[in-house]
């Protein structure tokens, strides 16, 4: 009977300690939380204001932007990161469940990721500027031949440090494969995108910093060929190569150069040298394949090696890479350094505006076939008598800025064979060569077989038009517009008219072009127009019925070229056009989207070259997504107006 009144009072006399004990918990929880909360918003806006102070150094010229400053609000925002990611981490359990949330879902979803990419990120930052404070003291004020080599010695000092840094570095890529920028608000998004350019730059920074040292001979001299290239005279990776040139590097300095005429360099009477590519015997006679036409594939490491092989036989040297340049990369380096001392002989400095006028005259002056470019090593002497003098960091800036951007366009193009350097000049596609991908792909190459230069005269447009009608079909059409704007003549194109030694009269002749259209492999050709020849107007004398060559192109197992002479009279224009299938393969399946991805190549040496790309979608087609932004978009057709003044990617993503 008392059994009841018993468990009653045994379970009052528990419930008031565990009620107390639950209250105090929940005290304690609220409090904790509160804390962290507090944690949380204090970490947020120091980051924040630190973003704000980063953006405003963003502003400032390179050359002024204190490093102290830098290093010291990079340090900061690591600690802030860490920081912050310590007192999210008990909330982000619950992130990866929070994507339905309103606007902000994606953020929250993927915020795990972004605080391990800000703390890698900030953490590769710091460690590196850490590892580069004898250089940053030791090159401060400037640059001069005596410190070279000691900046050298603590760039390869500071290797431990920068591998560290790209351990960071490559953790925090990691994290941002995690994130979809698609689902984070605009924003965050933006902040993704700059970080994004950061990792690249950083990515860059520290490789370049690994591998300079003994790129620039810290450890051993290194020699590298120097292709000199003309693009008044197009040939696929730049130019006809009108010099050689040896340059010797020994603790980052230069310690001897030496340029000669490209037709000098063979050594006939030795070597025994292989049969040219078949449109150079067919369309220019030569029987022989040459050191000044050993540029014939468009793919840079390729001829980068032909050209060090033949180098090796005229010469005997064996080089530990190869560089080219163009007219344009000189004007580049001559605006950052220059003015230069005068040529011998003259009395005006040499200035960026005036440069290509002089290397143009220059080349008129001398009728000796060894001596008519002898101003390409003068040039060359008084480049490094303005180094020799010595930089200050804004000269330094000066020139990093004009070495990128002739890198990016195309006007340089750097082999080496080393493994490291070499994945680092293919990953910034400085070494030219021809890109893979897995999408459509497109690259227009020119080369002048006309003896002449004509290219100084000639503009060329680009018009592709893409029809995704039927997805699983997909078909190109390729025309190609070249103006010749020379003063019209009633003179016939004739290839075995006399040469002359004047440029001008040289830029003044009829541009015969042996063009070839790299496309994927598996494309098929459907139609291509013809350009037939006179025989006056052919090298042998014969008629040429212009019809259009195939080919696997060297150095590209997934590129398939076509092939044909065209002729261009002076005060002319001429069209050619290429219609083809394209593999299925070109468009490509994502979740309920469909994504047509292009990469168009830019031909290096060219100028910014005019490229409208049309692409024609599926009726009743939306894109969901195209970049770069299209100039209009009607009637079931994306159009692009872009110049192809460096690789273009276009992308869009339609259902």
């Amino acid at each position: 009977m008392h059994t009841q009144p018993a468990q009653d009072q045994r379970r009052r006399r528990w419930r008031r300690p565990v009620t107390l004990i639950l209250a105090l918990l929940v005290l304690v929880g609220g409090g904790w939380a509160g804390y962290q909360t507090s944690q949380l918003i204090q970490r947020i806006q120091s980051l924040k204001a630190r973003l704000a102070q980063a953006q405003a150094l963003a502003g400032q010229p390179p050359a002024e932007m204190d490093l102290a400053q830098i290093g010291t609000l990079i340090k900061g925002a690591r600690d802030d990161s860490v920081a912050l990611s310590a007192a999210a981490r008990p909330f982000l359990a619950v992130a990866p469940y929070l994507g339905w949330v309103p606007i902000y879902g994606g953020d929250l979803q993927a915020a795990p990721a972004l605080l391990d990419m800000s703390v890698e990120l900030t953490t590769a930052v710091a460690t590196g500027l850490d590892s580069l404070k004898p250089l940053e003291a030791g090159v401060a004020n400037g640059t001069s031949p005596s410190t070279a080599g000691q900046a050298l010695a603590a760039l390869a000092q500071a290797a431990p440090g920068l591998e560290q840094a790209g351990g960071h570095l490559q953790a925090a890529r990691a994290a941002r494969q995690k994130i979809d920028p698609q689902r984070l608000s605009a924003q965050t998004a933006s902040l993704v995108a700059q970080a994004d350019r950061a990792l690249a730059w950083l990515g860059l920074a520290i490789e370049g910093g690994l591998i300079l040292p003994d790129v620039l001979g810290l450890n051993s001299s290194r020699q590298y060929l120097l292709l000199v290239q003309n693009e008044d005279e197009i040939r696929p990776t730049g130019g006809f190569i009108s010099a050689a040139g040896l340059v010797r590097l020994e603790n980052g300095a230069i310690t001897e150069q030496h340029f000669e005429d490209s037709y000098a360099v063979d050594d006939l009477q030795a070597h025994a040298y292989p049969e040219p590519p078949a449109p150079l015997f067919t369309y220019m006679g030569s029987e022989l394949w040459l050191f000044r036409d050993s540029n014939w594939s468009p793919d840079f490491p390729t001829s980068a090696r032909q050209a060090a092989e033949f180098y090796r036989l005229g010469r005997g040297i064996q080089v530990d890479g190869v560089i080219a340049v163009d007219q344009r990369a000189t004007q580049l380096i001559v605006g950052a350094l220059g003015p230069l001392p005068p040529l011998p002989g003259e009395s005006q400095p040499i200035t960026a505006e005036g440069l290509i006028g002089k290397m143009r005259a220059s080349r008129s002056q001398d009728p000796n076939a060894f001596k008519r470019k002898d101003f390409i090593g003068q040039i060359a002497a008084a480049l490094q008598r303005r180094l020799d003098q010595g930089l200050t960091r804004g000269d330094v800036v000066k020139l990093a800025s004009a070495l990128r951007q002739g890198l990016e366009e195309r006007h340089i193009l750097i082999y080496l064979p080393e493994p490291r350097a070499a994945q680092l000049m293919a990953a910034q596609g400085w070494d030219g060569a021809l890109r893979a991908t897995d999408g459509d792909f497109l690259m227009v190459v020119d080369a002048n077989v006309g003896f002449n230069k004509a290219n100084a005269l000639v503009e060329e447009k680009v018009s592709y038009a893409v029809d995704l009608s039927d997805p699983a079909r997909p078909e190109a059409d390729v025309r190609l517009t070249y103006q010749h704007h020379g003063r019209a003549s009633q003179q016939s194109c004739n290839i075995r008219a006399p040469l002359v030694l004047d440029y001008d009269m040289m830029a003044e002749r009829c541009y015969w072009d042996y063009v070839r259209l790299l496309v994927p492999l598996g494309s098929q050709l459907q139609w291509a127009s013809r350009h037939p020849l006179a025989g006056e107007e052919t090298l042998s004398g014969q008629p040429l019925s212009g019809e259009t060559e195939s080919q696997i192109e060297s150095g590209a197992s997934d590129k398939l070229a076509w092939g044909k002479l065209l002729l261009v009279p002076v005060g002319a224009s001429a069209d050619s056009r290429f219609v083809y299938a394209l593999p299925a393969s070109v468009v490509r399946r994502e979740g309920s989207l469909r994504r047509y991805s292009l990469l168009v190549q830019k031909q290096p040496g060219t100028p910014a070259v005019p490229l409208t790309v049309t692409i024609a979608l599926p009726a009743g087609a939306v894109v969901a997504s195209a970049s770069p932004t299209p100039i209009a978009y009607e009637g079931g057709q994306v159009r692009f107006e872009l110049q192809l003044r460096m690789d273009q990617r276009i992308d869009v993503r339609f259902r």
